[in-house]
């Protein structure tokens, strides 16, 4: 996520979205659709591996697909999962194998005594999922503070679960957010008030390494001196999924990379203008981030204006593109760019970055897939009807391989449901 995310920005938008969940179903080719993505590829993903052999008998909210595509992560409290019990549950589905495991246990397989509160992030393939909850019983032999939040990390291989966030017990609600897993389950990121910052000031980016058996952490960047109410959306980062590489964002604002394979952190963006909501590529060779930084890229391309927009930056070549662009290079305010007036982070570019290249991104309601793989630099709307309007699809991410877009929306709208139905998660084949 590395963020392997449906988002950007540290919160998720789409927390409580709730589904129906239907069956696999495969369309016949769109006419409707303008966009080309949409044809027989596409599918309704349905959420299995119950013990029954049903459908979940209650709904499901998801919250976020590993890196690799294989792996949904979500919240049910339905009665017919593995281990369902209590009034909680945060669950892993895998569509390869078709089984569905329950995450918020204990290692002894006790169920949390509380809800995720959160984020929920998935590494590369899944194995491990990291989530914040005020539960304190999942750490066997310890109970934790009531009064407090906690990370929590879970290997879905070995059925352990351990503490990743270590605050001091007595400090309130520090609410520390989990933003990335590295797929070996070594480095945690993290948003936190006390780690990275020394409680009660506002949130900062911290790093947590497990190497040597405990968690050892460092802190990369403070935010500002006072927490007020952002509760830490003024910091955001993302980590490469071997943990090798993690961008983010400090005041100024500024975007950094850190480099632990060599060591060292490079100055992405400067802060000569706001630059924020950085992501980074399973692989670390591109990084995304929303700027207000017009020097980054010369020329300046026509319709630029004062208002952020999303840059796309090569590690290895050190080239820069506008993203949120069409593929003559021209902007239209009216779809790629919001008021710099309202706070970044929560009126941001919810994006992801392929290996390939590509980008999928969202903003204003409007969903994009940028084809820069294959040279084009096509902007290709997703989700648009032949009369011009936009459905309600949510979320947006695309695998690390630039094979699959994931979102939400109702599969009558994208011929995969004779009727009007629920929102469901939907997969979408790109052709890159």
């Amino acid at each position: 996520m590395k963020k392997r995310l449906f988002f950007v920005s540290s919160s998720f938008l789409i927390l409580g979205l709730t589904f129906g969940v239907g069956i696999f179903a495969k369309s016949s080719n769109i006419t409707y659709a303008a966009n080309t993505l949409m044809g027989s590829n596409d599918q309704a993903i349905a959420i299995g591996g119950t013990t029954d052999g049903l459908a979940p008998n209650a709904t499901t909210s998801p919250y976020t697909v590993s890196g690799n595509g294989n792996v949904i992560v979500f919240t049910s409290s339905a009665t017919n999962f593995p281990g369902a019990g209590g009034a909680y549950g945060l669950y892993a589905y895998n569509i390869k194998t078709n089984t569905t495991v329950r995450v918020d246990v204990s290692s002894s397989g006790v169920t949390a005594n509380g809800p995720i509160t959160g984020t929920a992030i998935a590494s590369e393939t899944g194995r491990y999922v990291t989530w914040m909850s005020n539960a304190t019983n999942l750490i066997d032999g310890t109970t934790l503070s009531s009064s407090d939040y906690f990370i929590y990390k879970h290997d879905t291989q070995t059925n352990t679960t351990s503490l990743v966030d270590d605050e001091p017990n007595g400090l309130g609600q520090n609410k520390d957010k989990d933003l990335a897993i590295s797929n070996d389950g070594r480095f945690v990121l993290v948003a936190s008030r006390y780690i990275a910052n020394g409680y009660p000031y506002s949130y900062g980016i911290a790093l947590g390494d497990t190497a040597s058996g405990t968690l050892s952490w460092s802190s990369l960047a403070k935010g500002n001196d006072n927490e007020g109410s952002n509760n830490g959306t003024d910091v955001n980062g993302s980590m490469s999924c071997d943990g090798s590489f993690v961008v983010y964002n400090e005041v100024g604002p500024t975007v950094k990379l850190l480099d632990l394979r060599r060591g060292g952190t490079a100055t992405i963006a400067t802060a000569s203008a706001a630059s924020v909501s950085p992501a980074i590529s399973c692989d670390g060779r591109y990084v995304l981030y929303a700027t207000q930084n017009r020097t980054d890229i010369t020329p300046t391309p026509t319709g630029m204006d004062s208002y952020m927009h999303l840059v796309r930056y090569d590690r290895v070549t050190g080239e820069r593109i506008y993203v949120d662009s069409d593929s003559s290079g021209t902007f239209s305010t009216a779809h790629y760019s919001y008021s710099s007036s309202v706070q970044p982070q929560a009126n941001a570019f919810t994006a992801s970055v392929a290996d390939t290249g590509d980008v999928v991104f969202k903003y204003n309601g409007y969903m994009y897939l940028k084809h820069l793989s294959d040279g084009s630099g096509t902007l290709e709307s997703i989700g648009i009807t032949t009369s011009g309007s936009y459905l309600n699809i949510t979320g947006g991410q695309i695998t690390q391989d630039g094979r699959y877009v994931w979102m939400y929306g109702d599969p009558y709208n994208f011929g995969l449901a004779s009727s009007p139905s629920t929102q469901q998660i939907i997969r979408i084949k790109t052709n890159l």
